[in-house]
């Protein structure tokens, strides 16, 4: 509006039309954001309102009066019009601000618990795998011992000895390989 009160071009009109329009979508936008924030909402609502007084009190009769050929805007109303909208920028870049340090906190938690989430299925893979290895290392042992039982035997029955003491029979495959050599 400033450009156009200024030098009464046009094209800075047309300038002013639309970044008036997009500031009005992202207020909207913002509001969308923060509606879980109430606080945050009646924020935007409060900066929304800031710029719409600006444009109700200055840019729209600054304009008006340029289009009516009323030229007489001196430096002192330049600046009423200027301050308002640098108070504006200004609201809009503290909540931009606090808005981007609130993400950035967000994001950090949000890392700090997948990192949590990771480290803790690092430490039960790792436990699960120091089980899976001992209950192999038992398995192996028992699977082992009653081999070695069984060549013990085959030993005895080769040097004559026909009680040959055989481990117990079970009810799974060494149990009948226990039977079977029993048998024999």
């Amino acid at each position: 509006a400033q450009c156009y009160v200024i030098t009464r071009h046009a094209e800075f009109l047309n300038h002013y039309g639309a970044a008036s329009a997009s500031i009005l979508r992202d207020f909207d936008f913002l509001r969308g954001l923060e509606s879980g924030t109430p606080s945050k909402a009646a924020e935007v609502r409060i900066i929304e309102n800031h710029f719409e007084d600006w444009q109700t009190h200055w840019a729209n009769p600054a304009i008006e009066d340029v289009k009516a050929g009323r030229t007489s805007l001196g430096s002192a109303k330049m600046a009423n019009g200027s301050g308002p909208f640098s108070g504006v920028k200004k609201e809009l870049a503290q909540f931009r601000q606090t808005a981007e340090k609130a993400e950035a906190t967000r994001k950090n938690e949000s890392l700090r618990m997948i990192h949590r989430a990771f480290v803790w299925g690092i430490l039960l893979a790792v436990i699960f795998a120091a089980l899976l290895l001992l209950l192999a290392h038992i398995a192996s042992r028992r699977i082992a011992g009653f081999i070695r039982q069984l060549i013990g035997a085959s030993d005895r029955l080769r040097q004559g000895n026909f009680e040959p003491g055989l481990p117990p029979v079970t009810q799974n495959e060494l149990g009948a390989l226990s039977s079977s050599f029993w048998h024999m």
